[in-house]
């Protein structure tokens, strides 16, 4: 069993010593609610020094999403989600991929459900599921296989999704700005392209969409 790695956000100063003004010496260790260990995989910084801090907490086969939220300060945020804090499971096997915060205050998560499922869901600034987009705040994109996801927000605010699996094919799905598979895009919102991967190789996605919408 992993050993229990509790969250730490830290601010370092312009010299790179840590701020002794964020939590203690400039240090903040906190524990979700719920029993279990968590582990950050994104980070987004809030134009007034506030954080969210995106971490899956490992329960069984599925990593549910945990969604915490820090003052400039380091102390949890209790006008975010349930006094500070929001967790959420996606099913079976669910485990978060990607995260970021919109421009607007808005948080995406992606995350795996399975091996054939893959959820793009997006929360309001408090945490609460922004049931304008997709289907009560979620989209489903149906897959084959998956290994891999990232996505990224083009200026118009449309999500491209890129998934990598088993096959020889890397998979791009773009959606509206309000989660709805994108009919200009590819084949009726999806595209591919051939990757020419071998079965094991170890993959890392990285993904960019530039001002004129090309990806």
């Amino acid at each position: 069993m992993p050993p229990i790695e509790p969250l730490e956000p830290r601010t370092l100063l312009t010299a790179g010593g840590l701020d002794p003004t964020f939590g203690v010496g400039g240090k903040v260790t906190t524990n979700f609610t719920v029993p279990l260990a968590a582990h950050a995989f994104a980070l987004a910084a809030l134009p007034d020094g506030r954080t969210v801090v995106f971490a899956r907490s490992p329960l069984g086969d599925a990593q549910p999403l945990s969604m915490a939220r820090f003052t400039s300060s380091g102390k949890i945020d209790p006008t975010f989600g349930q006094a500070g804090e929001v967790f959420r499971g996606y099913g079976a096997a669910g485990d978060p991929f990607d995260a970021l915060r919109l421009p607007d205050g808005k948080l995406i998560v992606l995350v795996h459900r399975g091996e054939k499922e893959l959820s793009v869901a997006r929360y309001l600034a408090d945490g609460a599921p922004d049931t304008t987009f997709g289907h009560a705040g979620t989209t489903i994109l149906p897959l084959t296989n998956l290994l891999d996801a990232r996505f990224a927000v083009a200026p118009d605010g449309k999500i491209v999704v890129v998934v990598a699996g088993f096959m020889e094919t890397i998979c791009l799905f773009r959606l509206t700005a309000s989660g709805m598979l994108d009919t200009s895009f590819g084949n009726a919102g999806t595209a591919t392209v051939d990757n020419k991967l071998d079965l094991f190789i170890d993959l890392h996605l990285k993904l960019a969409v530039r001002p004129d919408g090309r990806i």
